[in-house]
C-alpha cells in the first residue's frame, strides 16, 4: 500500500491579520482563540473572529491545519452574506479530531455542525489515532490555556512531529522524536505571561530532539518583526540541523529526510 505521506506536506506560517478582535497588545495573541488548534487540511491559523460574512469559506473556530495529501481530517463550514443559514452551510465528508473543550462549554464546534461529518474522536493524553493509511498519536497534553495537545505522525517511511501551542517544561521534547520536527514558535524572547513557546525554548528543543529537519512557524508579531527566515538561518548554523521558517504555501517533500542537503519547496 503507498505511502500517504510519500509526496510532501503543506504547512503556512499561521500569519495573522494586524486588525480585529484576532490581534491583542503585540499581536501574539489571538482574542478569537478560545480553543484549541485541531486537525483540518492546509497549514494556516485562520480565526472566525476575524473573518467577516463576506469571506466564501470560514474555518470553524481557530483552526490549526496540516495538508495530508488529500486526506481530510476535519471539517470546514462555508458561509455567504444574504444566504439562509439552511444553504450556506456545506457538508463534506472528512472526520474531526478535536480536544474535549472543543466540544463541551464554550464549544466551538456547534451542536448543529456535529452531524456533518463522518465522525468526530476526541483527543486524549496518549491517545492513538488511525485514518486511512495514516496513524498519529497525542503523546502528552499540553500547559496551555485550553486543552491542547501536539501530534506525532507515523508513516512506513518516516516520522514526523509537530509540538503545537504549549508553555516550556522540561520532558516536552523527550515526546516528539522523529524525523521532521514542526514547531509552533509564537514569541521572539521568554517571560510574556503567555503560554507560548519563544525561540530560545524552541532551539533547546531542536537541540534536544535533533531532527533531520525542525520547521518553524505559527509565528506572533514579534517573530515576525525579526525576519523568521533570518532566525532560521542562524539556528541552522548554531544547531547543526537545518532549520526552516514556514511560509504560506510552502512544501516539504519528506524524501529529502535521505539527502544530505534539505530545503522547503517553492
Amino acid at each position: 500500500m503507498s505511502d500517504p505521506f510519500d509526496s510532501s506536506i503543506r504547512i503556512n506560517a499561521g500569519r495573522r491579520k494586524p486588525e480585529g478582535p484576532a490581534v491583542k497588545g503585540d499581536g501574539t495573541r489571538c482574542g478569537g482563540c478560545v480553543t484549541p488548534p485541531y486537525l483540518e487540511v492546509k497549514g494556516q491559523h485562520r480565526c472566525i473572529a476575524s473573518e467577516g460574512y463576506g469571506s466564501d469559506i470560514e474555518s470553524v473556530g481557530c483552526i490549526e491545519e496540516l495538508h495530508l495529501q488529500g486526506l481530510r481530517l476535519g471539517v470546514r463550514i462555508g458561509r455567504s452574506r444574504g444566504v439562509s443559514e439552511q444553504r450556506h452551510v456545506r457538508r463534506f465528508s472528512g472526520q474531526v479530531f478535536a480536544p474535549a473543550d472543543a466540544l463541551n462549554q464554550d464549544a466551538v464546534i456547534l451542536s448543529y455542525l456535529r452531524s456533518y461529518p463522518q465522525s468526530i474522536q476526541v483527543l486524549t493524553e496518549g491517545g492513538s489515532y488511525t485514518i486511512n493509511d495514516v496513524s498519529f498519536k497525542t503523546p502528552i497534553r499540553h500547559k496551555h490555556p485550553v486543552e491542547t495537545y501536539g501530534f506525532v505522525f507515523q508513516t512506513p517511511r518516516h516520522t514526523f512531529s509537530w509540538i503545537v501551542d504549549t508553555r516550556y517544561f522540561d520532558d516536552l521534547a523527550s515526546h516528539y522524536e522523529g524525523d521532521l520536527l514542526i514547531i509552533n514558535v509564537v514569541r521572539l524572547n521568554p517571560g510574556a505571561p503567555l503560554d507560548h513557546l519563544a525561540l530560545s525554548e524552541a532551539r533547546s528543543i531542536i537541540e534536544q530532539i535533533r531532527p533531520r529537519a525542525a520547521i518553524l512557524t505559527h509565528f506572533g508579531m514579534t517573530m515576525w518583526r525579526a525576519k523568521p527566515w533570518e532566525l532560521a538561518e542562524k539556528l541552522t548554523r548554531e544547531t547543526g540541523v537545518t532549520v526552516i521558517a514556514a511560509r504560506d504555501g510552502m512544501k516539504f517533500d519528506l524524501a529529502q529526510l535521505k539527502d544530505d542537503k534539505i530545503q522547503a519547496l517553492p
